[in-house]
């Protein structure tokens, strides 16, 4: 089990420089693009790398000889502001890529980014008052509600993208379905938390986020002059083309 546990924080940390490689990639188109979407891609993902360093603080600390007393519910409790963090910017950038010229859903997209600024401040503040073990129930719903919200965005992305008669934005949509549900759904698994009872579930779910995210990348900055792009258009015409005939 300890191999397992150390297997699990080295993806950890594959997955900490992997999502520092995209966050980068993210601000470089920013910087050559100016595409809003992008800037927003990139609090997403140092989101997400928060979350992951804060996760594995203790192995790393413990890399140095030293600990802190963090317990699984001291980490849970910050998994609010990740979450809030993560879900506005992923509205933002389906709101830049689909909808940059509509009103409604620009004031959708701002009154629910102010509903999840409200929630996470109240949450922290009746936690401290009279206890987080009380909002279980409500943080459950809270995490619920922002996966339907999202899923719901993507699967409204992948239609438009699969409709493209674009081969490049077909594949690019086809691609992100793929990243989201990989990385979401290793996500209602994983939580960071390393326990001895779910030991090969957690380490599967890493190795299926790391793979998630991977498309995911692909997804967003697939060309048509890119290896993977060809590598796809040759596994589709093979597989279209089927066995040869003797």
């Amino acid at each position: 089990m300890v191999v397992i546990e150390i297997i699990y924080h080295l993806l950890g940390f594959i997955l900490i420089f992997l999502v520092l490689f995209v966050a980068f990639k993210f601000f470089i188109n920013y910087k050559y693009t100016e595409e809003k979407e992008m800037i927003a891609g990139v609090i997403l993902l140092i989101a997400f790398l928060f979350g992951l360093i804060i996760t594995s603080i203790n192995l790393i600390l413990g890399l140095f000889g030293t600990k802190i007393p963090l317990k699984d519910t001291d980490l849970r409790l910050l998994s609010p502001i990740f979450n809030a963090i993560m879900i506005i910017c992923w509205l933002y950038v389906f709101y830049q890529l689909l909808y940059s010229s509509s009103n409604q859903m620009k004031i959708f997209f701002y009154a629910f980014s102010a509903i999840n600024i409200i929630w996470v401040i109240i949450y922290f503040i009746l936690g401290f008052s009279i206890g987080f073990s009380k909002f279980t129930i409500i943080l459950e719903i809270y995490d619920i509600f922002s996966m339907v919200i999202s899923i719901g965005a993507l699967i409204i992305l992948a239609v438009k993208s699969i409709r493209s008669r674009d081969r490049v934005l077909k594949s690019r949509g086809i691609l992100l379905i793929i990243g989201f549900i990989l990385a979401g759904s290793s996500l209602l698994f994983d939580d960071g938390i390393f326990t001895l009872e779910t030991a090969m579930m957690d380490l599967l779910a890493r190795i299926i986020l790391i793979i998630g995210i991977f498309f995911i990348y692909q997804g967003f900055f697939l060309t048509g002059e890119s290896n993977f792009y060809a590598l796809l258009m040759k596994a589709t015409k093979e597989q279209k083309e089927g066995p040869l005939e003797e």
